[in-house]
């Protein structure tokens, strides 16, 4: 027990930024869900999305309960081996929580991509209409030139 107060603090904060991040993807995936010029592919991506934010913010906060736990005389008077098992536990989640974040970034990336893709060549067709319909006379007839 090194600083309680220390621990309660991060745990403090912790919990706070997990509750405003779990509002927050709330929020977005209602707004989601309800357009209708989403495709179903996009939707359920955003919903993927929305699942893998809410369990990451939901371990942030239980990590903010267990830090300070693990910082209280109740864990670290039952021994050695059961506060080592503890804290190999909250590394554990900690570990998970990371790997939630890089598959996020990951899936974002691979999605962003992907729609950037679509749109480029969306813009190369259209493209390619609009100098059609250019090197057409006013007749509907191609030009000469």
């Amino acid at each position: 027990m090194k600083n309680p107060i220390i621990s309660g603090f991060v745990g403090i904060a912790l919990v706070g930024i997990a509750a405003v991040m779990l509002r927050s993807h709330y929020a977005t995936w209602q707004r989601r869900k309800n357009n209708t010029n989403l495709s179903d592919l996009d939707r359920r991506y955003f919903y993927s999305q929305y699942r893998r934010r809410m369990q990451t913010s939901g371990l942030m906060a239980l990590l903010g309960v267990l830090i300070p736990l693990g910082d209280s005389p109740l864990i670290w008077n039952r021994g050695p081996q059961i506060s080592t098992i503890y804290w190999l536990g909250v590394l554990a989640i900690t570990l998970w929580l990371m790997l939630l974040a890089v598959g996020d970034f990951a899936s974002t990336r691979v999605h962003s991509k992907a729609a950037l893709s679509a749109i480029r060549r969306e813009r190369r067709e259209l493209e390619a209409k609009v100098a059609e319909m250019r090197s057409r006379r006013s007749n509907g007839k191609p030009s000469d030139s």
